[in-house]
């Protein structure tokens, strides 16, 4: 693991310095620390809410996931080096923590329209849209 490799490289005094951050970071998780995890915010019910709007459009199609037991996860993807389409089997927390992943930071801001479509210009993209159909006839 990473993790084990980057404590590995530390000098004695590093490690004195930062042993009680490693301590308490591998009692939390016994199997290591994840690299980014924010403090939790809210109440269950909002970390819900939070996490439900992106349910709407997940990170992957249900029609990609292929077969789940309760143990792993076999699913398709496209391979954009190759161009094919691979299948992959994982563990069922692998899977979760890819999945998760996708999901932004709150108030992270997606670009969800672009160029003629952006918000900004919708107005005038109308409005010349309309002169020219005006013009065509």
């Amino acid at each position: 693991m990473w993790s084990e490799k980057a404590r590995a490289s530390l000098s004695e005094e590093e490690k004195r310095q930062v042993q009680a951050r490693l301590q308490k970071a591998y009692s939390a998780n016994g199997e290591g620390y994840y690299v980014h995890a924010p403090k939790q915010k809210g109440n269950v019910k909002e970390q819900l809410g939070y996490i439900g709007r992106y349910m709407k459009r997940p990170a992957i199609a249900l029609k990609r996931i292929r077969e789940y037991d309760g143990e792993f996860v076999v699913f398709s993807y496209h391979d954009k080096t190759s161009g094919e389409e691979k299948i992959e089997k994982v563990t069922v927390e692998e899977f979760i923590a890819r999945v998760i992943r996708h999901i932004p930071d709150e108030n992270f801001k997606t670009i969800r329209y672009y160029g003629v479509y952006a918000r900004r210009i919708k107005k005038i993209c109308k409005e010349l849209v309309s002169n020219w159909q005006k013009e065509a006839r």
